[in-house]
C-alpha cells in the first residue's frame, strides 16, 4: 500500500485545508485513497498471472509442434475457440415470437430401461492418420435396433398312443401350429395383422420374400387369414356381449364393397372394446340386431334419418350438428348477417354444454343445466328467419332437441361420435388399398380381425402376444383368456 506522503500530494491545498478542519472529510478522503491503493494492488497480482499463464501456453505450444511434427502448421491455423456471434435484435424478436406460438416443448427419446447389450467402441487412429493413446472417457449412447429374423423350419415327431377306454389311437398335438396346417400360429398372425392395415396380399408376398426368404402364393396369404378369423370366432361373439353390456355405444357406418356391390362396415365402440359386421343395409334395423331390443344404455350417433326410430337414448354428435351449420360457408356464397348471429349463438350454446360436462360433477346441477340448454336450443329454433340456412338447421333442431344433451344425463355418454369415427377409419384405408372384399367369408374376416386388433389398441395389448396366447389356449383346450 501507498504511503500517506504520496496520496496527500495529489490533494489541492484548499481541499488539505478544509481536511485539516474537519476530521471526517479527512477520514473519508484518506478511506478513498486506501481503497483505490488496495485495488491497484489487486489488478498488478492478475498482471502478474496473467504473464506467468502466457509463459506456460507458449510452452505447451512448441510441445505440441513437437508431437505434431509437419502438421503443426495445420493445427495453429485452425482456430483455438468457438466463437459465438449475437444474432441481430430483427432475428432475436421474430425467434422468440415463433416459439410463443409454437408453443411446443422440444421432447427427446428417452433412454431405454433396460440394456440387452452393452458395446464399448475404441479407435487406434484419427481419421487423419495418427496414433491415439489410450481414451480418456467413454461417452452414452443408445440406440435401439432390430435383430434379423429367419424362418425356422419344424420337424415334430407326433407320438401316437392307444386309449384303451374308447378303442381309439390318440395323437399328441403341438401347442404352436394348427391342425393340418403347414405354418406356424406366428407367422398366421403376422399375415392376419398386415391385413388389418391394409397391406394387400401381393405386398405382404413381396414383404415375407425380402425379409425371411420365405415364399407364400397369394392364396396361401388369404387361406392364413381365414383361418386365424375363424380361430377368433367365439372372442369375436364374447366381445359383442360386451358392447351389449356397455352404458354407452359409439357407432357409425361406411361403405364397404363385396364383390363389386356396395356394402357397409359398421362399428360399434364401447368404453373398452369394438366390434364390427358387414351388412348389406345402413338402415337401423342393423344395430338393433347388434345392441338387442332390450338394451337400456345410451347410443352415440349421427343424424342419418334411418337412426332415428331406434328404441334407444340417443345422444347426437354436436360435431356433426356444428359441421351442419358450417356448410353454408363451404358452398362459396357470401352468407348474410342473419346467419352469422345464429351460428355464433349454435356454437356457444355447445361450448356452454361442453363446459358443464367436464367442469360439473353434481347430478342435479347437471340436469338443472341440460334443462336450461335445450330451452335455448327451442327458442332460437321457433324464431322466424329469413336465411334459407337458418331455416334448414331449425329444422334439424326442432327434430333433435331432446337429444343434443342427453350427456349431461348420463356420464358414461359423450357429446361427440369421434370414438367411432376413429375406429372406422383403419378400415377407410384398407378400402382404399383393397377395394373392399371380394366375397361374404372376406367381409366376415375382415371384421373380425378389425374387431380383435382394435380392441387389444382400445386395451393398451398387443395384438400378436395376445393372439399367441388365445389361440395357444385353444390349441391346448385349457380355458380362454379372460381379456
Amino acid at each position: 500500500m501507498r504511503k500517506k506522503e504520496n496520496w496527500q500530494a495529489e490533494i489541492p491545498e484548499g481541499i488539505q485545508k478544509r481536511m485539516g478542519e474537519d476530521p471526517e472529510l479527512k477520514a473519508f478522503i484518506s478511506g478513498l485513497f486506501e481503497e483505490r491503493a488496495a485495488q491497484r494492488e489487486k489488478i498488478e497480482l492478475l498482471e502478474k498471472k496473467i504473464r506467468e499463464l502466457q509463459k506456460n501456453y507458449r510452452m505447451l505450444e512448441r510441445a505440441v509442434d513437437a508431437l505434431l511434427g509437419p502438421d503443426a502448421m495445420k493445427w495453429r491455423d485452425k482456430p483455438r475457440y468457438i466463437q459465438i456471434r449475437p444474432a441481430p435484435k430483427e432475428a432475436r424478436k421474430a425467434k422468440t415470437i415463433e416459439v410463443k406460438r409454437g408453443n411446443h416443448k422440444g421432447v427427446a427419446r428417452p433412454v431405454p430401461k433396460e440394456i440387452d447389450e452393452v458395446v464399448q467402441v475404441t479407435a487406434e487412429k484419427c481419421p487423419v492418420g495418427h496414433k491415439l493413446r489410450g481414451p480418456m472417457w467413454f461417452e452414452e449412447r443408445y440406440v435401439e435396433e432390430i435383430v434379423p429374423a429367419r424362418v425356422v423350419r419344424k420337424k415334430y415327431m407326433a407320438a401316437v398312443y392307444w386309449d384303451p377306454v374308447c378303442k381309439r389311437k390318440v395323437r399328441a398335438r403341438p401347442k404352436d401350429v394348427f391342425p393340418h396346417e403347414h405354418f406356424g400360429i406366428n407367422l398366421m398372425l403376422f399375415v392376419s395383422f398386415m391385413r388389418t392395415l391394409g397391406i394387400t396380399t401381393k405386398k405382404i408376398k413381396t414383404l415375407l420374400m425380402e425379409l425371411y426368404g420365405l415364399k407364400l402364393s397369394r392364396s396361401t396369404i388369404l387361406h392364413m387369414e381365414s383361418r386365424v378369423a375363424k380361430e377368433f370366432g367365439e372372442y369375436y361373439m364374447r366381445l359383442r356381449d360386451e358392447i351389449r353390456a356397455g352404458e354407452a355405444v359409439h357407432f357409425d357406418d361406411t361403405g364397404w364393397p363385396v364383390n363389386g356391390t356396395n356394402n357397409w362396415l359398421w362399428a360399434f365402440v364401447s368404453k373398452a372394446a369394438a366390434w364390427y359386421t358387414v351388412k348389406d343395409t345402413r338402415r337401423g334395423v342393423v344395430a338393433e340386431d347388434t345392441l338387442g331390443k332390450d338394451y337400456r344404455g345410451v347410443v352415440c350417433l349421427d343424424f342419418y334419418p334411418s337412426y332415428d326410430k331406434l328404441p334407444y337414448r340417443q345422444q347426437k354428435c354436436l360435431i356433426h350438428l356444428l359441421r351442419d351449420v358450417g356448410k353454408a360457408r363451404k358452398r362459396g356464397r357470401k352468407v348474410s348477417l342473419q346467419f352469422r348471429r345464429f351460428e355464433r349463438k349454435i356454437r356457444r350454446i355447445v361450448q356452454d354444454a361442453v363446459r358443464v360436462h367436464e367442469g360439473i360433477d353434481d347430478e342435479n346441477t347437471r340436469l338443472r343445466r341440460k334443462r336450461l340448454l335445450e330451452e335455448r336450443v327451442l327458442s332460437l329454433s321457433s324464431r322466424r328467419y329469413t336465411d334459407r340456412d337458418c331455416i334448414r338447421v331449425c329444422k334439424l333442431l326442432k327434430r333433435h332437441w331432446k337429444n343434443l344433451f342427453t350427456f349431461l344425463e348420463f356420464k358414461g355418454a359423450h357429446w361427440n361420435n369421434n370414438a367411432a369415427e376413429r375406429a372406422i377409419r383403419p378400415s377407410v384405408v384398407v378400402r382404399k388399398n383393397t377395394y373392399g372384399s371380394r366375397s361374404d367369408s372376406g367381409a366376415l374376416n375382415h371384421a373380425v380381425l378389425m374387431t380383435v386388433s382394435e380392441t387389444c389398441r382400445m386395451r393398451g395389448m398387443n395384438f400378436m402376444d395376445f393372439g399367441r396366447s388365445y389361440l395357444e389356449a385353444r390349441l391346448e383346450g385349457s380355458g380362454l383368456p379372460e381379456r
